[in-house]
């Protein structure tokens, strides 16, 4: 996907990698798994995830599923 202008999820800008963690939590690998792909030790990773969540107003990963497909960033 080609992004023209500030990406925004449910009214929050989004930066890139914020996109990506999404896009990578929405999948099937492990928190741990998707850390070291990242290259994230796991606990800054969780606590990236938490953090992206509370910004968006996600509470479990069915709603960021959901919400990436209706952006059409997944």
């Amino acid at each position: 996907n080609i992004i023209c202008k500030p990406a925004e999820i449910n009214g929050e800008p989004v930066s890139l990698e914020e996109i990506t963690i999404l896009q990578e939590v929405c999948g099937d690998d492990s928190n741990l798994n998707i850390a070291k792909k990242l290259g994230y030790a796991q606990g800054t990773f969780n606590v990236k995830k938490t953090n992206l969540y509370q910004k968006l107003g996600f509470n479990k990963k069915q709603h960021a599923v959901l919400t990436l497909l209706f952006e059409g960033l997944l």
